[in-house]
């Protein structure tokens, strides 16, 4: 979804900008974008090289699409299509609902596997698929969306999952109730805002312990070499003393002496 936005600048030229909400699950974001370089000036969230090989999103990158995805719409889901993902060697069945359902999120394939009576454990039979296809065009035809939002944990990934419709899955204590979209919206970006926060500290904290590990490293050798050069001293002061108490004995312009 695009916004053209048109604005003047101090001496009166027009500034053409789009504004771009990209709606995909957890890695929704909205970016602005200038016209007509596809410049990005900036981003609700900032995604690095580390982050993804594929598409980088920072301040004057240019903008890309995001990648297709090739998933296909709901109302166009059979229970042929079903039955296939459901067969998919896949790290588990709600990874293969999302990777073939568009606009499909892991808590609601979740949501929808419970309803179906769809657990991984045990077989799964033709009703399973007909209850889960009916849960499925039910929920995008007429969804039922409720009044507030619940914040949903996800232990696996340390994150928090957003959603307006009845979560029955998760027991209800262990769900955080929000009054708005908006106010879950916002907590859910303060804790990711947060949570990047510390990411980028700890990141920085290991670099100077690293640096003052590499000093040490560098100290710990030339304090062992400096042992050596004492310990080889040590030796040569003894053989000194000798030629000293001695030195009657060796003849005048000799090199060595034995």
């Amino acid at each position: 979804m695009e916004f053209q936005l048109v604005k003047k600048d101090w001496i009166g030229s027009k500034i053409k900008t789009r504004l771009i909400c990209e709606i995909m699950g957890r890695n929704s974001n909205i970016l602005l974008v200038s016209e007509p370089k596809g410049q990005i000036l900036g981003a609700l969230r900032h995604v690095t090289e580390r982050m993804s090989r594929h598409r980088k999103i920072l301040p004057g990158k240019p903008y890309q699409l995001p990648p297709q995805l090739n998933r296909i719409p709901p109302n166009q889901i059979t229970w042929n299509t079903l039955n296939e993902a459901l067969r998919k060697q896949s790290e588990s069945l709600e990874i293969s609902l999302v990777q073939t359902i568009a606009g499909l999120d892991l808590f609601t394939a979740r949501e929808f596997l419970f309803r179906a009576g769809i657990d991984g454990y045990r077989k799964i039979s033709t009703d399973n698929i007909k209850l889960l296809l009916n849960e499925i065009q039910s929920a995008f035809s007429f969804p039922s969306f409720i009044d507030y939002a619940v914040g949903l944990p996800d232990r696996k990934n340390s994150r928090i999952e957003v959603s307006i419709l009845k979560i029955t899955h998760i027991a209800a204590d262990k769900q955080i109730g929000f009054n708005s979209v908006s106010e879950a919206i916002r907590f859910v970006t303060k804790e990711e805002k947060k949570a990047s926060s510390q990411q980028r500290q700890k990141l920085d904290l290991e670099k100077i312990l690293t640096r003052r590990l590499s000093t040490i490293k560098q100290k710990i050798v030339k304090i062992e070499t400096d042992l050596k050069t004492m310990e080889k001293a040590k030796e040569e002061e003894k053989f000194g003393h000798l030629l000293m108490a001695n030195l009657f004995q060796i003849p005048q312009g000799a090199s060595k002496v034995t």
